[in-house]
């Protein structure tokens, strides 16, 4: 008896403490549930009002307006699908629209092409820079004059040692591939004027090749550089054509130009030829 009472007693709290347990597990249970209904709760009146909202508001789906957008490319602007419920103002707002797309397509066009040419254009312009440098990295053929010819330039420069009129002195320097001296520049006209220097004739006229003979006043160069633009040298008061006829130039020991009569025949010849 004393041992089974002491048994029961010993249980006692082990059963005791499993209906604790119980029961706590019970109320964490119900809680869960309550909390699951109140969120469902609150997600359901949620969807009812957008719901309400969105039957409440013009122009929404359930007003029966559909907007749908379709093709968009080669510079057209999307057009809208046509309802019943289009406004004039909305067509008119979308016709503004495409244009002003439009717009913006032709000018990106325009600018591309733009872009393109210059493009193809600076490929050039770095095409012949190349090459530009490419040439000068390859040593040039060094001209060269035949005997008796001065190399001055891009020319070679012939100092005959005889005289004779104009007219005379031109042939001579024709049967030797080349004209009476056109001097373009002040640079040509003080290296002409130091060969002649240089071979003790600096004392001596030479003919060049320039004449009025065709035309009075109307100077022409042998080789159809333009006078009216080219460089000139005359002596002070020349060409003055003294007694009517002097339609041919010649230099002075000096240098300077003068003109006198193409029949003259002091004047030695001085022959160019380009290169």
């Amino acid at each position: 008896m004393d041992s089974d009472s002491s048994s029961i007693t010993e249980r006692i709290p082990s059963n005791m403490m499993c209906s604790e347990e119980g029961h706590s597990d019970t109320r964490r249970k119900s809680m869960l549930v309550t909390n699951c209904l109140l969120v469902f709760s609150y997600i359901l009146i949620l969807v009812l009002f957008v719901i309400i909202l969105s039957k409440s508001i013009p122009g929404s789906s359930q007003s029966g307006n559909k907007t749908e957008l379709t093709d968009f490319g080669n510079s057209e602007w999307a057009t809208l699908s046509k309802t019943e419920s289009h406004s004039p103002e909305l067509t008119q707002e979308i016709e503004k629209l495409k244009i002003e797309v439009k717009d913006i397509s032709v000018k990106r066009e325009a600018e591309w092409a733009n872009i393109t040419s210059n493009m193809e254009r600076l490929q050039d312009e770095v095409a012949e820079l190349t090459k530009k440098l490419s040439n000068r990295g390859t040593p040039a053929t060094s001209a060269t004059c035949d005997n008796d010819w001065h190399l001055l330039g891009e020319s070679c420069y012939y100092v005959s040692d005889t005289s004779s009129d104009w007219l005379k002195a031109q042939d001579l320097c024709k049967t030797k591939g080349s004209d009476l001296v056109v001097i373009a520049s002040a640079f040509e006209q003080t290296a002409v004027y130091n060969v002649v220097k240089a071979k003790g004739q600096e004392l001596t006229r030479f003919w060049i090749g320039l004449t009025d003979m065709n035309n009075e006043g109307m100077w022409e160069w042998v080789d159809g550089t333009n006078y009216k633009t080219s460089f000139k040298f005359w002596r002070a008061g020349e060409p003055n054509d003294a007694g009517g006829n002097e339609d041919c130039v010649h230099l002075w020991t000096n240098g300077e130009w003068n003109d006198v009569r193409c029949t003259f025949d002091e004047c030695n010849a001085i022959c160019e030829k380009k290169l």
